[in-house]
């Protein structure tokens, strides 16, 4: 043999020597009984998206403090219905303070009485000028009949007397055109005035109508069924002795009828979630019950939440069938289904480690061996092998080169213990 051929063989040689003293190394490193191992599984490998949602009613009815003509101002909350309480048509729910509103009542009240009284005189007032200016016109309208047939009878006095007494007659025609002038323009300034006072009553009355719906509008009552659930105020729940303005949205009536989770995903994951998808719903207060529902709405713009201002993108899921003794404000916690693979092999996602720039797992068949993989999709827990490693195998979940972590020293744990 020559010098070459003796080079070739042992730069095949070493490398695969010391690659067999380090498989056989790495088997003998550590007993396949002492590691921790899991069985590569064939069957239904479950893609989710995991988020954490609040429960709400699809359909729920705001009741806010009626907004009236009469005031807008703030008035303080005396009573409300316990939250949580079911509520009928028609019951009771926020009774807001009425002092203010009262004596306001009673201002207009007086008010109208006023205006009223102040109608009836002026009406007696024109009544009795009307009737002063009626009777004066009667009486120059007679004195006007005396004067003419005196001057009727003067047809055969002297052309002096006749003529003094056609002056007499064209005078009394004249206060009696004056008198009727009078009693006509009284008339007109009686129309105005009455007018006047009339509208001063209907605007008394007006007010009076508004101050009592202002005072009613503040025993506020359900305008449906629903759950009585306090509305959210300055990082708060509006309560007893707060402040409510007309229009301020005071209490939430949730129809319970249907349900579903308010809930966001991150930035990351929005790509996978498509409106129908199926999705598990679990909540905290419920253990033990799990709930389907769909995915219905994915919110188009992205928002910042927290400090770290991550980007979410909000996702509405509907509860499928009955809610049950969901309520809402309720935590949810919401696995939305993004793919589901029949008949695939999966192992731990812990069961697999970075090689050389690849992937391996280490088979446990009376030893442990290294083995590459090809890997798949994976889910939060399981990752799919499409080739190197069949159902049934046994794999390592820790990886034996390393050595194990330092049992704890009892000593030591005594002297922390209190």
């Amino acid at each position: 043999m020559t010098i070459p051929s003796r080079r070739r063989i042992l730069t095949v040689a070493v490398p695969a020597a010391l690659l067999l003293a380090a498989i056989l190394a790495l088997g003998s490193r550590r007993r396949p009984d002492a590691l921790v191992t899991a069985i590569a599984t064939r069957g239904e490998l479950v893609i989710d998206v995991a988020t954490v949602g609040q429960v709400e009613a699809v359909k729920s009815r705001s009741v806010s403090r009626q907004r009236t003509g009469f005031s807008w101002d703030a008035v303080q909350i005396a009573q409300m219905a316990p939250e949580g309480s079911v509520v009928k048509e028609g019951d009771f729910l926020v009774q807001l303070d009425q002092t203010t509103t009262s004596q306001q009542l009673d201002q207009v009240e007086n008010s109208l009485l006023n205006a009223r009284a102040e109608l009836a005189r002026r009406r007696a007032e024109i009544d009795q000028r009307l009737a002063e200016l009626e009777s004066a016109r009667l009486n120059q309208e007679y004195g006007y009949e005396q004067t003419r047939l005196r001057y009727d009878l003067m047809a055969f006095e002297a052309e002096v007397r006749r003529r003094e007494q056609e002056l007499e007659l064209k005078k009394a025609e004249l206060s009696l055109r004056e008198a009727g002038d009078r009693l006509a323009a009284q008339r007109i300034i009686a129309e105005a005035e009455l007018a006047k006072a009339q509208y001063d009553v209907r605007n008394a009355e007006m007010q009076m109508a508004q101050a009592r719906e202002a005072l009613a509008s503040l025993t506020i009552t359900a305008p449906e069924p629903g759950l009585v659930v306090y509305k959210s105020f300055r990082g708060g729940k509006i309560k007893v002795g707060d402040q409510a303005w007309p229009g301020m949205e005071l209490i939430d009536l949730p129809d319970l009828s249907q349900m579903q989770v308010r809930t966001r995903v991150n930035e990351i994951d929005v790509r996978q979630i498509a409106v129908d998808q199926e999705v598990v719903v679990t909540v905290d207060a419920l253990a033990g019950l799990e709930f389907r529902g769909k995915v219905t709405r994915i919110a188009t713009l992205a928002r910042a939440e927290g400090e770290a201002k991550v980007k979410v993108f909000d996702v509405d899921v509907f509860i499928e069938g009955a809610a049950g003794d969901l309520r809402p404000g309720m935590t949810a916690q919401c696995r939305i289904i993004v793919a589901r693979l029949a008949d695939v092999v999966t192992v731990p996602l812990e069961a697999v480690f970075e090689r050389d720039g690849g992937s391996v797992v280490f088979a446990v068949d009376g030893r442990v061996a290294a083995r590459p993989v090809t890997l798949g999709e994976r889910s939060d827990d399981f990752v799919v092998i499409e080739s190197g490693l069949e159902a049934g195998e046994t794999v390592s979940l820790r990886d034996p080169q390393q050595p194990l972590p330092a049992a704890p020293d009892p000593d030591a744990a005594r002297e922390a213990k209190p």
